[in-house]
């Protein structure tokens, strides 16, 4: 699954923030729903996943996660804020609309190497 357009990112010794870009044309946004797109959950738990990977935990593999949290609907045509923060092999991660104190679209924990 690929990562939505980066429109900046910075990443500071266990922390990682990122505005991403959600256009219409994403190819998540077809057939969920029709007539009312909304970004799958799964969608949003995997951009995290990938970009704590990349950035944060590229020593351990991805073993799950836990705390997942969604609480408002991502349609197209927006900008979001992931903030990632990594220790002891685990990462939470906060999704927002507008900035890192924009309105909370979802949350969760995951989990790096053997860390479960």
């Amino acid at each position: 699954m690929s990562l939505p357009p980066i429109l900046s990112e910075r990443v500071r010794g266990p922390v990682a923030e990122y505005r991403l870009a959600v256009p219409v044309d994403l190819p998540w946004f077809r057939g969920h729903f029709p007539g009312h797109p909304v970004l799958p959950g799964l969608v949003q738990v995997e951009w995290a996943r990938q970009l704590a990977e990349r950035d944060l935990c590229p020593d351990g593999g991805f073993q799950g996660l836990r705390s997942v949290k969604f609480q408002r609907v991502i349609q197209p045509d927006c900008e979001l804020c992931l903030h990632l923060e990594a220790r002891d092999g685990q990462v939470d991660w906060r999704l927002t609309l507008d900035g890192l104190d924009g309105p909370l679209c979802s949350e969760g924990r995951l989990f790096f190497g053997a860390s479960q």
